[in-house]
Parts: structure tokens; sequence; C-alpha cells
């Protein structure tokens, strides 16, 4: 195990997330290449949530897609709380934004393909 939290796995099991105080040089340059492996076999749809290791997981892939952003449909979910308050949490207008912006800066990025609810709820207000 490196650092506490990023377990070294065959490739494509290996996790796209670290904790930051295990982010070093050398994982990221790792983490990278995996992408950049995935990229270059043809993936072209990546994946993530901003409650994924706190945000640590849309940080690790904004940092492997510096410079690829055009080769990718990049998606990622919102909905789970992200605070202690009564916005920080679920479908509201305010979290959903919030949240997207938060995933805008940790993705390093300008634009999300799909963002969508982590989860299904029956707290949404029925628009029939």
């Amino acid at each position: 195990m490196l650092g506490n939290a990023l377990h070294a796995r065959a490739p494509g099991k290996m996790p796209l997330y670290a904790t930051r105080d295990a982010a070093t040089r050398a994982v990221r340059r790792r983490r990278a290449g995996f992408v950049g492996a995935a990229l270059d076999a043809g993936v072209n749809h990546l994946d993530t949530a901003d409650v994924y290791q706190s945000g640590a997981s849309e940080e690790a892939l904004g940092n492997a897609l510096r410079g690829r952003w055009e080769q990718v449909v990049l998606a990622t979910k919102f909905y789970m709380p992200s605070g202690d308050g009564p916005n920080d949490r679920g479908l509201s207008r305010y979290h959903a934004m919030s949240s997207c912006e938060n995933s805008l800066r940790r993705l390093q990025t300008d634009h999300i393909d799909l963002y969508y609810c982590l989860l299904y709820t029956s707290d949404a207000a029925d628009e029939r």
C-alpha cells in the first residue's frame, strides 16, 4: 500500500484516486499514464462523482486529462451530502449548481458533458 489510500494493482484495476497526502508526483504520473493508455486504446467516456474520495477522484481525473479534454465525454454526478447545511445535499437547484461549480474547479475544466444525479430519490417533486 502506498501512502494511506492508494493500492497498487494491475493495469486497469488501479483506482484513480488517492488521498491528497499520497498523491505524489510519481503517483500522478502513473495515474495519468493509465488514463492516457485508456484514451489511446479508444476509451472515450469517463465517469466520476463529487463524493468519490471527497472530491479527490475528480481532482485526479482533472490532472490526468490535462490537454486531452477534446478526446473524452466526461460525466460526473451529484446528490450526496457535501456538508452539514440544508442546501448541501439532495436535488435542490442550489445544491446542483454549487456541486457543479465545485466539480468544474476540481476537474480543471469549463464544461461537463453529462451531469446527473448519483441516486434515485423520491424526495424530488413529482412534475406530472
